[in-house]
C-alpha cells in the first residue's frame, strides 16, 4: 500500500480511481463497509482503490486545547486499512493549511479542496467540502485562530444563502 502524505504536492496521478472519503478513525463496522464497496469497484473496473483520510481530526485542528482521544493512532489505521486491500491511501494534513501558511489566501485553498472532492469523489462533493471549509474558515477567523480574511464574494455569497 502506498501512503501520500500530501495529494497537492504528490507526482502520483490519480486519474481513474475509485475513493473514500472520510476519517476513518476506529475502521468500524460501516467504515469498513464503505471501503470495500470501493475496493470491490475499483477491481471490477481494474482501477487503484484510494482511501482519503485526515492526519489530525478536523476537531483536533479547530480545538487544538481539547483533549481529542483517538481509538486508532494513524499507524494502526494504516494497518487496518492496507489489510482490507486498500491500494493507495491519501493522509491529508486538512484544515492545517488554512492555519499555518498565511500566505496562501483563504480562497485559494478551499477552491484546491473543492477542486480535489469534485476531481477524486462526486461532483456534488465539492459543494459539501466548500460549506464545510467556509464554515470552519468563518469560525477560526470569528474566534481569533485565524487572521486571514474570507474574500468579499465569499461574504456576498454567504450573505445570500442566509436570507
Amino acid at each position: 500500500m502506498i501512503v501520500v502524505n500530501d495529494i497537492l504536492t504528490t507526482d502520483m496521478d490519480f486519474n481513474d480511481t475509485y475513493v473514500a472519503i472520510g476519517n476513518f478513525d476506529g475502521v468500524h463496522y460501516g467504515h469498513k463497509k464503505l471501503i470495500k464497496e470501493t475496493i470491490k469497484a475499483a477491481r471490477e473496473n481494474g482501477k487503484q482503490a484510494v482511501v482519503f483520510t485526515f492526519e489530525k481530526h478536523p476537531m483536533e485542528v479547530l480545538f487544538p486545547k481539547r483533549k481529542f482521544e483517538y481509538i486508532n493512532t494513524n499507524e494502526e489505521k494504516l494497518y487496518l486499512l492496507e489489510s482490507l486491500g486498500v491500494d493507495v491511501v491519501i493522509m491529508q494534513i486538512a484544515i492545517a493549511e488554512m492555519l499555518t501558511f498565511p500566505n496562501i489566501p483563504l480562497s485559494v485553498t478551499i477552491n484546491e479542496y473543492v477542486e480535489l472532492a469534485k476531481l477524486y469523489s462526486t461532483p456534488r462533493s465539492g459543494g459539501y467540502i466548500n460549506g464545510m471549509l467556509d464554515a470552519i474558515a468563518r469560525y477560526l477567523i470569528e474566534t481569533g485562530k485565524m487572521l486571514k480574511q474570507i474574500p468579499e464574494h465569499r461574504q456576498q455569497q454567504h450573505r445570500n444563502n442566509n436570507r
